[in-house]
């Protein structure tokens, strides 16, 4: 595991702002979602952005919350997207997911977007993008606030 040394504290210098982002957070959780697919999609978008603090905390809760370990491990490459372990409709989440935070074009944003719709409503796929942009504002913040130290194995 890497080790993170916090670099800037957002909760100590900007409280009322980080409370809200929590908020807006904690209302994203009680969505119809579920708890699997919201894990998957938040622990996609930290690999993409390479926010080690967010990778190490959706990975354990992911756990916690029964996502089996290969499941998890899915989604630091690319290889979900051909898995049995996913559903279609999973599948179709976490690419919206990945081609937003990339950024798609938009023939790839109305592609992805039609096929998202074959299994989504229009106020779910609003719901995740509300996701997919918090989770992406948390990487900044994370990334911001947190040194990514890798472990010094030649200690041990």
């Amino acid at each position: 595991m890497t080790a993170l040394t916090t670099r800037f504290d957002i909760r100590a210098t900007s409280p009322v702002l980080a409370g809200t982002l929590y908020s807006v957070t904690q209302m994203l959780e009680k969505t119809a979602f579920g708890k699997r697919l919201k894990h998957l999609i938040d622990l996609k978008i930290s690999h993409l952005n390479g926010c080690v603090f967010c990778i190490q905390k959706h990975s354990w809760e992911g756990h916690e919350d029964g996502i089996p370990a290969e499941t998890i491990a899915l989604m630091a490459g690319d290889d979900w997207q051909a898995s049995p372990l996913l559903t279609d409709a999973e599948k179709e989440a976490i690419g919206w997911a990945d081609g937003l935070t990339r950024g798609m074009e938009d023939a790839e944003t109305d592609a992805r977007l039609a096929r998202l719709r074959l299994h989504y409503s229009e106020e779910d796929i609003g719901t995740l993008i509300m996701i997919i942009a918090m989770m992406n504002a948390w990487n900044r913040v994370g990334r911001a606030g947190y040194s990514h130290t890798l472990p010094d194995h030649a200690a041990a």
